[in-house]
């Protein structure tokens, strides 16, 4: 099973959001005995703590619950998952830092990479925003992880294609 580590800073709205639409995506391709995912922050702040309201309303509208609960990143987590998506720069850049020395690096990309309209290294932090922050960040989600799906799909070997 390939398995996908979603990573921003606290845990309550842009990798609940990310993990969330990865798993439907799954859902819905049929893929669930291929792909597995889960998310969490650099931070402890939030740990336990449900995703942001926002992010759950902004889920909501999208037909998605959230009920992940918050975590902060493990040196397990390097072990566990083929890969960690990160939200922005500054994740990157401490992802890396606190890698192990045995952990390929290119297994940490950026999300936003595969944005198939605006790529690049950040999806924005919608925390101190408005609620059509969120609603943006969901559909730059989308459209990433769908792309990233697709991707993947194509670079795990045939056996374990549906």
């Amino acid at each position: 099973m390939y398995s996908v580590l979603f990573v921003c800073l606290g845990n309550i709205c842009r990798s609940p959001l990310a993990e969330a639409l990865f798993m439907k995506l799954v859902s819905e391709q049929d893929l669930n005995a291929v792909f597995t995912a889960d998310s969490c922050g650099l931070i402890d702040f939030h740990k336990g703590n449900l995703a942001d309201p926002r992010t759950r309303h902004t889920a909501k509208l999208f037909g998605i619950d959230i009920l992940h609960r918050s975590r902060q990143i493990t040196l397990k987590d390097f072990e566990a998952f083929d890969e960690l998506l990160v939200m922005d720069e500054s994740v990157y850049t401490q992802v890396m830092a606190m890698k192990p020395a045995s952990f390929d690096g290119s297994r940490i990309n950026y999300l936003r990479a595969f944005d198939p309209v605006f790529p690049g290294n950040t999806v924005p932090d919608p925390y101190y925003q408005d609620q059509a922050a969120f609603e943006e960040v969901h559909h730059i989600l989308e459209r990433c992880i769908a792309n990233y799906l697709q991707m993947v799909r194509q670079s795990i070997p045939p056996k374990n294609h549906t």
